[in-house]
């Protein structure tokens, strides 16, 4: 009868089982062993901010850590060592990268002068870091791509070995100062009116509504009579209304608060002449 059951497409053997997927090689690998507590740039987990330079060129040594190409690609974390190569004939300053012994590329001309001055301020002739292996896709004989290596390192502030060995100063951003409100002048026909901006950094409105006895305010509050939106007038864009200023001005007016929203031209041609 295996025949017949051949014949209508019915088999009488069990059927095999799929057999399961095999794991991505792609897949983050962590690094081995417990990291130094000296001697090690200390950064946060999942960020490699420097770039290797020259990989092209050891292929092989990048290989031997994170096998040979696949189709989609390997994203593999290892750890790097990073140490100045004096002897280098192309740049003094040279700082080289390996992995697992082997050469795996280089710092850029702009990277190197700051690990190599850090490494010698902190008695430190190498250091370790995070690293981590991207790249390597093959579709086909054509259609290949190289490996890449990224570093944990990051790319401005003190660097941090560990252990208390720090060099560098932290980067300090400047502070923009905001210029003064204006001063009430105490007399004019819009004493007692309490006016808010939006937009007014590049504008004289404020100033010109100061002379004429307005206080200016920083936001609007409780006791703001008047929202005026500097370079726009009704009917207001959607960004304008959206915008957090304008948002709080229309509920203050709809709770019953006597508040009122102007353009800028409109809130002019309104002034006393």
């Amino acid at each position: 009868m295996g025949w017949i059951s051949k014949l209508f497409g019915r088999s009488t053997e069990a059927a095999t089982p799929p057999q399961a997927e095999r794991p991505l090689r792609s897949s983050v690998e962590p690094p081995p062993g417990p990291l130094p507590k000296r001697g090690h740039v200390q950064w946060r987990a999942g960020s490699f901010p420097t770039e290797v330079v020259g990989e092209s060129h050891y292929q092989r040594a990048i290989m031997a850590q994170c096998g040979s190409h696949t189709r989609d690609g390997v994203e593999h974390e290892c750890i790097a060592t990073v140490r100045p190569d004096p002897s280098n004939r192309f740049d003094p300053n040279a700082v080289e990268v390996l992995i697992g012994g082997q050469r795996v590329g280089f710092l850029s001309r702009e990277v190197a002068p700051r690990m190599k001055d850090a490494l010698a301020a902190v008695g430190l002739g190498s250091a370790t870091c995070g690293a981590r292996i991207t790249g390597g896709w093959r579709t086909n004989q054509y259609d290949e791509g190289h490996f890449g290596v990224r570093l944990a390192i990051p790319g401005w502030g003190p660097l941090d070995f560990g252990g208390g060995l720090m060099h560098g100063e932290p980067r300090v951003w400047p502070k923009k100062e905001r210029p003064p409100r204006p001063a009430s002048s105490g007399t004019g026909p819009l004493l007692g009116r309490r006016i808010a901006f939006m937009g007014a950094a590049q504008s004289n409105l404020p100033d010109e509504l100061a002379a004429m006895g307005a206080t200016i305010v920083a936001g609007v509050g409780k006791t703001t009579t008047d929202l005026i939106v500097i370079g726009s007038d009704r009917p207001f864009t959607f960004g304008v209304e959206r915008s957090r200023t304008f948002v709080v001005a229309r509920e203050a007016a709809a709770s019953g608060q006597p508040i009122r929203i102007w353009g800028e031209a409109e809130f002019r041609n309104a002034l006393p002449t």
